[in-house]
């Protein structure tokens, strides 16, 4: 977050600059999710990906 017309990031009341705060959201969101994130894709959802790369994708040019 930045003021208005500056680049400089607003500093929060607890002193925290707003990089710092998203880095910190980031590591507590990595922490909760990473049993997720290493699950194998179910198999209905590898097919679907499967089909998915085998429909001729349709032509982008006009």
């Amino acid at each position: 977050m930045t003021q208005a017309g500056s680049k400089r990031p607003i500093k929060r009341p607890d002193g925290k600059k707003s990089e710092e705060l998203g880095e910190h959201i980031g590591r507590e969101l990595r922490a909760m999710f990473e049993d997720v994130v290493a699950e194998p894709v179910p198999e209905r959802f590898q097919k679907l990906l499967e089909e998915l790369e085998q429909k001729p994708k349709p032509n982008s040019e006009k």
